[in-house]
């Protein structure tokens, strides 16, 4: 069963090619859900996938080298239901 989190990150992303990063190790692991910039300094991050895939992707970001800090939250389910890793925006 799936388990859905959401993964807010602060650190120093802009031309750090986080985005790209985080898209293709989503993809590797089969996560599925959403990358948003909030700011050029914090990312949210909505997934849905295996509870490890989950938590490899979790600790993948809190390793990255530009991440400062972050938090995960599991959340019952998303609003949107997610089909693919998608990055929403860019900075």
């Amino acid at each position: 069963m799936d388990r859905h989190a959401v993964i807010n990150l602060n650190g120093n992303f802009k031309d750090s090619g986080f985005g790209f990063s985080s898209f293709k190790q989503a993809t590797s692991l089969n996560i599925k859900g959403e990358f948003l910039y909030i700011t050029e300094n914090q990312v949210e991050i909505r997934v849905s996938g295996s509870p490890e895939a989950i938590d490899a992707f979790n600790q993948w970001c809190l390793g990255f080298i530009h991440t400062i800090d972050g938090t995960m939250l599991a959340v019952n389910k998303h609003e949107k239901t997610f089909t693919k890793f998608i990055i929403s925006n860019q900075i």
